[in-house]
Parts: C-alpha cells; structure tokens; sequence
C-alpha cells in the first residue's frame, strides 16, 4: 500500500473533517477533483470516487454527505473488528 502524499492527505482530511461537520465545501470539492483516483489506497479511494463521481455535489450534498458519514461509520466499524481480533491473539 502506497501512502498519501502531504497534498492528498490534507485535502482528504480536509473532505473528511467537513463530512464529520456535516458539510462539503464546493472548495474541497474542487480540491477533491484534482486528485487521481488510481494514486489514492483504500478505504479513501472509494470516498474520493464517490465525491468525483457525483453529477452535482451541489445539487446532491445532502444525499452525498449522508451516504459518505454512512460509508466512514462502516469502514470504521470493519477497522474496529481487525482491530478487535488483533488484540485477542
């Protein structure tokens, strides 16, 4: 697994801290859109992908922020169990 560059980890954490707050800036959105999908690893890939592939962010922010803090809760739920069976080794 690759790590993030300094740009895409601020601009990732930048998205994440505004989907927390229950918002998305069309500026984070745009910083969003100059990222390369296929430079960023799993799990963020797939909240980048999610944020460039919406038609209108704008016009879907509601909707797009409900189903990423969705998407956030299960990935770290999914972190937490790995985690779990870790520990009890």
């Amino acid at each position: 697994m690759q790590a993030l560059t300094p740009s895409q980890t601020h601009i990732i954490g930048q998205a994440l801290m505004e989907l927390l707050d229950g918002k998305l800036t069309d500026e984070t959105i745009n910083q969003i859109n100059t990222l390369k999908r296929d430079e960023i690893f799993h799990p963020t890939e797939h909240i980048v992908g999610f944020i460039q592939g919406t038609f209108d962010p704008a016009r879907d922010g509601g909707w797009l922020i409900k189903s990423l803090i969705g998407d956030i809760a299960f990935l770290a739920n999914e972190k937490l169990d790995v985690l779990e069976k870790e520990s009890a080794k």
